[in-house]
C-alpha cells in the first residue's frame, strides 16, 4: 500500500475532487434554473468559459473554488436559488457520509485510512461551506443563503449577478443602460443592494459622471450598518472623487490622518492606489512606481471589464496631477 508520500498525494487528490464536484454541483443547478457559468475557479486557477475556453492564473485568492454566473432571466424566484448556493455543501456532507461509513466498514483495515481522509476533508468543506460567515468580499455558501432567506428577494443578487459577470467579460459597454434598472432596486438595505449601489456608482465614474458618483457614495457611507469592507473602499472613492472635483470640505472630512492613505499598511487597493498617487509630493519616480503597482494589479485582475475602467480612473488622476504641478 501507498506510503506517507502517497497518503499526502491522495489527501491532495481528495481536496481537490471535492472541490471541484462542490463547485460543479453549483454549475449544474444554476443551470437547471437558468444561470449561465462563465467563469469556474479551482484555487489559482480560473477558467473563463465561453465560445472556448481561456485559463488565467490568480495571483491572490482566498477561496478554494468559486464560479461566475449570468443570470439568463431576471425572474428567477429566490427559493430556486437557495437550492444553487445549498448544492455545493449537499454533495460534501454525501461523501462525508460515504468517507464515514467506509471508515466503520473497514476498520482495522489497510482501506481505513483513506476513507478517513475523504471524511475528514469533506466534514472540513461541509462545515466550512455551512457556516453563515462573511469576510470582505468572501462570503460562504451558508451566508448567501441566510442573506437570501432574510431577504426574500432575488432580484438585487441577479441585478448585481449580471453586472459582475459583464465586468468579468470585458462587456462594460453593455452596461450603459443599467441605470435606469439600479433605480428600481428594493428598499430593504441589504448587502446586495449596497453592492449594486456601488457598482452603478462605479458604472458612472468610467463615463465621468463624477457628481452623480459622489452622490451615491455618500448616501452609501451614511448607512451605519455598512459593513467594514464595503466602508474603507467608499471612503476611498468619496476621496479621489473629493479630489478630483476640488471638493476641499468633503477632502478634509474624510482625510484626517496620513493612515487614512493606507489599507491594512499596504497599498493594494485600486482607489487607496489613485488617492496617494494624487495625493503625493514626491519626486516623479515615486509616481512612476505608483504606475507600476497599477499596472501590476490590473494584470491580476479576472475582471476585464473593471480593469478597462480602472484604467480610465487612472488616466484622469494622471490627468488631475498634472495639472496641479503644472
Amino acid at each position: 500500500m501507498l506510503g506517507k508520500i502517497g497518503l499526502i498525494i491522495f489527501l491532495i487528490s481528495v481536496l481537490a475532487i471535492s472541490v471541484f464536484i462542490h463547485e460543479f454541483s453549483h454549475v449544474v443547478f444554476g443551470k437547471i434554473i437558468g444561470l449561465k457559468c462563465i467563469g469556474f475557479q479551482m484555487w489559482h486557477i480560473m477558467f473563463k468559459i465561453e465560445n472556448k475556453i481561456k485559463i488565467t492564473f490568480i495571483h491572490k485568492t482566498k477561496q478554494l473554488g468559486q464560479c461566475i454566473f449570468v443570470p439568463m432571466s431576471f425572474n428567477i424566484k429566490w427559493q430556486s436559488l437557495l437550492l444553487v448556493f445549498g448544492a455545493g455543501i449537499f454533495q460534501n456532507l454525501i461523501l462525508t457520509i460515504t468517507g464515514l461509513v467506509g471508515i466503520i466498514r473497514f476498520h482495522e483495515t489497510q482501506y481505513d485510512k483513506y476513507y478517513a481522509v475523504l471524511f475528514l476533508v469533506n466534514f472540513y468543506l461541509f462545515i466550512s461551506s455551512s457556516v453563515p460567515y462573511c469576510v470582505g468580499e468572501l462570503a460562504s455558501d451558508g451566508y448567501m443563503i441566510y442573506h437570501m432567506y432574510k431577504i426574500k428577494n432575488s432580484k438585487p443578487f441577479l441585478q448585481l449577478m449580471y453586472i459582475t459577470g459583464n465586468l468579468y467579460r470585458g462587456n462594460v459597454d453593455d452596461l450603459d443602460d443599467l441605470e435606469n434598472v439600479l433605480d428600481e432596486l428594493v428598499d430593504d438595505q441589504n448587502v446586495y443592494d449596497i453592492c449594486l449601489r456601488i457598482d452603478n456608482a462605479y458604472l458612472l465614474m468610467k463615463n465621468r459622471k463624477y457628481i452623480e458618483a459622489k452622490q451615491i457614495f455618500l448616501n452609501l457611507y451614511g448607512y451605519e450598518f455598512l459593513p467594514a469592507y464595503h466602508r474603507n473602499y467608499i471612503k476611498y472613492e468619496l476621496l479621489w472623487l473629493a479630489i478630483v472635483l476640488d471638493d476641499e470640505k468633503l477632502q478634509k472630512e474624510l482625510l484626517t490622518s496620513e493612515k487614512d492613505l493606507y489599507v491594512s499598511g499596504i497599498c493594494d487597493d485600486y482607489a487607496a492606489l489613485r488617492v496617494r498617487y494624487l495625493l503625493d509630493d514626491k519626486e516623479k519616480i515615486s509616481h512612476n512606481d505608483y504606475e507600476i503597482v497599477h499596472e501590476n494589479l490590473l494584470r491580476q485582475d479576472i475582471f476585464e471589464g473593471r480593469a478597462y475602467i480602472e484604467r480610465k480612473l487612472w488616466s484622469e488622476s494622471k490627468l488631475k496631477k498634472n495639472m496641479v504641478n503644472i
